[in-house]
């Protein structure tokens, strides 16, 4: 469907990544990610407590994700445990699962 390349502020450097879109046939997409200038896992894995990236990503209008946004913040989860990215054809807000 498309592939979308991009640079932004991640983990204290500016990196390039790409996402490519591939139609599942029912309006959806399946996304895959890829950053030849994001930091190996073992080195990600010092910075984070969690694996970064298992994500799953839901399309909803500017209200529920304010209300989402909302419920981040009043849960007290900080950054780097939670952070939104704008990317231009979406707004991506990243949080850390406290539970695991």
């Amino acid at each position: 469907m498309a592939t979308w390349c991009e640079s932004d502020e991640l983990f204290g450097k500016v990196r390039t990544y790409v996402h490519t879109f591939y139609g599942i046939g029912d309006g959806g997409a399946l996304a895959f990610f890829s950053s030849p200038t994001l930091p190996t896992r073992r080195s990600l894995a010092r910075r984070c407590r969690r694996r970064p990236f298992t994500t799953f990503a839901l399309r909803v209008d500017a209200e529920t994700q304010a209300a989402i946004e909302a419920r981040i913040a009043k849960a007290g989860i900080p950054a780097p445990d939670t952070y939104v990215l704008e990317h231009g054809y979406c707004r991506s807000v990243y949080v850390t699962d406290p539970n695991g």
